[in-house]
């Protein structure tokens, strides 16, 4: 019987720096940092930023938000002088520190502030009592700052852009031009679906008057004509917006910095959106479910639905590679969990999903500024993950952050190696009618309704499930497409074909173009027929000619193979545009695949319930093949073998493990990467364990002898408000004649852990699954010592419990999960420490045949 285990070496496996590649800042992950008040001082400005580069994050993104009751001295006033010299302290020590650092234009989230005249605010289209009426909402920025209240911005006026901006700029004035890395525009939460002067934008655009169709707007009515103007007033919201986002980024490139686009939940293209930004970035609410033998999903803990979806992760992704953009940001693990009950290991497999989606530059949500002499809890945000360090899994968070940091060396490295583009017919999308509200938004939480259960969202699902990997495209971007050698190019990057979903209504540039490019020898499917029409009511007969005429002529000129044959399969159809998938995925194994200049890079991730211990398939040819671990950085040859379909690698992945294939042209004179072959039965390790209480609080207990493994919980007394790190230590005899290395299993860890041999650290487990192999055990006695860190749950229960005061914040204060008022005092305790059972397992290495 054999077994792997790839996070969690103690051999002296080569960690070379040659192989991975060199260090940047943009390789460790980032944190959305909330600054309560801007109660900011220089020394507490030090210290928490000293504690987030110690802890393996490489920047932040600074966003001022409402403060803490009784803390009102330390206010400072956005943009005031003494605001703007912490908010230049703050850029200097990131930069001492080697951090970046990014700002939102504004405090909390929607753009706008006191400055805003009524005028620039959002306006609404509704209707009541059957008319139709303009109106101004007198939204608000949401949890704003002090000094930061005021009206949120229409998004669709240039003009009240322009004049907020000059705001900043103008506060800004006598400052020392620190800049931030990136302004970050937060997610779309306006309210807003009209501004002055669309209805003479829209008869501009689309040649005739609005007015006369709006009740049109607000109708289930599904008729062509309505469809229609749907589609042409929604596409003058896209526009506007499109056009508020082109003078947002502008200016943020005359300050020297970056845009840090997330386009989702616009009433608009926010694929045209995402690509627009230097660093389009997505986001994740929720929380998903993994077969991951030990894996905890507890339903009373998470959100009552999980709104995200990959494909919609995709869509950030897609946009940058085809603008050519290198890095795509998301906001991630945002209420991942109730407050306080966030694990390393539920972390770990939210950000593999997120690599496997196009994802290379991670932001936590997040971190709050928090003065270092406040009382536990300090300082907090109302949504969870509470990445700080009064969160006792802060512990162990480096190991995870460099886990991160490898993946994304990778990951920014190179290029996307994806085999196809998906058209996006978004003309489809906003033909349909959406009830009460004339707009629709292409939110996280409404993804079913534009992507994930339209023809377009099935298709990329069929084609992750059977292997192949593609990059979704807008009709503005496939206009600058051209071919090359058979190939599709665009934004640096060469893929295979284009696949077109069953599409009502395309823009006649878009089949034109098409067609330019079928006949210049690109690959183009119409998976489910030629599209039907063309969207939007203005100049319509014209329209409807010409296309007509394109349609024929690209009907009589495309070979049939490629028109239709989705209802015989994904694999027939692409196979007969030459067109093959990663046949590793019928294993269960996910993978992303990119292209270096040292070669072609595969991130595969087994989240499969099952142990993969067999040769792998690739589809990339190559003479070597390196195995590079994220979790350790530890690097060896590959096992390699050429069959008659191509190239397979040998692969051992347990559940929950993820591992770099680095193939390469010529051999690799790097150490074999070992196989292990257990050699015996497993040992269980009985007690007695002594448990010595390390370091947490809110009081360390007692040292305590066990004779069987129990969550220290069940010590009672001060061990079950406990929350930190215990050691349990044991001491046995291996006889003489065993085996050189040995598999630990820790069983069931509550949360992670940090394991010892005979004195000296042998390795860190922060998910699932908690074991590695061991090579300084010896014959005679050994000590083994498990040092385990648990969740903050139960102090933050015994806190309610005995009625301390520490949710003190203004606005919203702290909520649940459930946006209800947070109280923990009924919680059950949290199983915490080592539960096991422990056991070692002699092992070998072995051949591969």
């Amino acid at each position: 019987m054999s077994l792997f285990c790839i996070g969690n070496v103690s051999v002296a496996q080569t960690e070379s720096d040659d192989v991975w590649p060199a260090p940047e800042r943009t390789h460790k992950p980032g944190v959305i940092w909330w600054i309560p008040g801007s109660a900011m001082d220089r020394q507490n400005m030090t210290d928490n930023l000293t504690q987030l580069s110690s802890a393996g994050f490489g920047g932040m993104s600074m966003v001022p938000i409402y403060g803490v009751r009784g803390a009102e001295d330390r206010f400072l006033q956005y943009l005031s002088p003494e605001w703007i010299e912490m908010y230049e302290f703050a850029v200097s020590e990131a930069e001492r520190l080697d951090l970046w650092l990014d700002l939102t234009p504004g405090t909390g989230w929607k753009i706008g502030g006191p400055n805003l005249e009524s005028d620039e605010g959002e306006l609404s289209i509704r209707m009541r009592d059957g008319e139709i009426k303009v109106s101004s909402l007198r939204s608000k920025v949401k949890r704003s700052a002090p000094g930061g209240e005021g009206l949120s911005i229409d998004p669709y006026s240039v003009s009240a852009l322009r004049s907020h901006l000059k705001y900043f700029d103008e506060k800004l004035a006598n400052s020392t031009g620190a800049m931030p890395r990136a302004f970050y525009h937060d997610s779309f939460e306006y309210n807003g679906n009209w501004t002055n002067g669309l209805l003479q934008r829209f008869e501009q655009d689309h040649g005739y008057s609005l007015e006369a169709h709006l009740p049109v707007l607000f109708s289930d009515e599904e008729s062509a004509e309505s469809a229609r103007v749907r589609s042409d007033y929604r596409e003058t919201l896209s526009d506007l917006h499109y056009e508020f986002l082109m003078v947002l980024r502008d200016w943020v490139h005359r300050h020297g910095s970056k845009l840090r686009e997330q386009a989702h939940g616009a009433p608009g293209n926010i694929f045209d959106m995402y690509a627009l930004a230097d660093i389009p970035e997505t986001e994740v609410f929720g929380a998903s479910e993994f077969p991951i033998p030990g894996f905890r999903r507890d339903v009373n803990l998470v959100p009552k639905t999980s709104d995200h979806h990959p494909l919609v992760n995709r869509v950030a992704s897609s946009a940058a590679h085809v603008s050519g953009h290198r890095l795509v940001s998301s906001e991630s693990f945002t209420w991942l969990r109730e407050h306080f009950n966030v694990a390393l290991s539920h972390l770990k497999p939210e950000a593999e999903s997120l690599f496997l989606n196009g994802v290379n530059h991670l932001f936590y949500h997040g971190n709050c500024y928090s003065p270092v002499d406040e009382e536990f809890p300090g300082w907090l945000f109302y949504a969870s993950t509470e990445m700080n360090p009064r969160n006792s899994i802060w512990h162990d968070v480096p190991v995870l952050n460099a886990y991160i940091q490898r993946c994304q060396s990778l990951l920014q490295d190179g290029k996307p190696d994806n085999d196809v583009l998906v058209y996006w017919p978004y003309f489809d999308v906003i033909s349909k009618p959406s009830g009460r509200t004339p707009e629709i938004p292409f939110r996280v939480h409404n993804h079913p309704e534009w992507l994930s259960e339209t023809d377009c969202g099935k298709l990329a699902t069929k084609l992750t499930d059977q292997g192949f990997t593609y990059d979704f495209i807008s009709d503005r971007y496939l206009q600058e497409c051209r071919t090359a050698a058979g190939n599709v190019t665009i934004g640096g990057n060469r893929y295979q074909a284009i696949l077109v979903p069953r599409t009502q209504y395309m823009p006649l540039e878009t089949l034109r173009h098409l067609s330019k490019l079928n006949d210049a020898g690109a690959k183009i499917a119409f998976l489910d027929g030629l599209p039907e029409s063309v969207p939007g009511l203005g100049n319509l007969e014209k329209r409807l000619e010409e296309f007509q005429h394109e349609r024929d002529l690209l009907s009589a000129s495309i070979p049939t193979s490629q028109v239709g044959g989705s209802d015989k399969g994904i694999r027939p159809a692409l196979s007969a545009i030459e067109v093959y998938p990663e046949p590793m995925v019928d294993s269960g194994l996910k993978f992303i695949r990119r292209q270096t200049e040292n070669g072609c890079v595969y991130f595969i991730v087994n989240h499969t319930p099952n142990v993969v211990d067999q040769w792998i398939p690739l589809k990339r040819s190559a003479a070597s093949a390196i195995i590079m671990d994220p979790m350790t950085g530890r690097v060896g040859a590959a096992d390699l073998r050429q069959t008659d379909s191509g190239v397979e690698c040998f692969l051992q992945l347990a559940p929950g493990e993820t591992c770099f294939v680095r193939l390469g042209d010529t051999p690799t004179d790097l150490p074999a990467w070992p196989i292990w072959e257990r050699a015996g039965e497993p040992i269980t390790l009985t007690g007695p364990w002594q448990v010595d209480f390390v370091a947490g609080g809110p009081e360390v207990p007692e040292f305590a002898k066990i004779d069987e493994l129990k969550s220290w919980t069940e010590l009672g007394g001060k061990a079950e408000s406990f929350s930190g790190t215990a050691r349990y230590t044991i001491k046995f005899e291996l006889p003489q004649g065993a085996t050189d290395a040995f598999e630990l299993s820790l069983g069931d860890v509550r949360e992670s852990a940090r394991v010892f041999v005979n004195g000296l650290p042998a390795a860190t487990l922060v998910a699932n699954p908690f074991h590695c192999i061991l090579t300084g055990l010896r014959a005679g006695e050994n000590e083994v010592a498990v040092e385990v860190t648990n969740l903050t749950a139960n102090r933050i229960r015994d806190l309610d419990r005995r009625g301390v005061v520490w949710r003190k914040f203004y606005d919203i204060n702290f909520v649940n999960i459930n946006y209800k008022p947070f109280d923990a005092s009924q919680w059950s305790l949290r199983p915490s420490g080592l539960l096991g059972p422990v056991t070692l397992t002699p092992v070998i290495k072995r051949t591969v045949e």
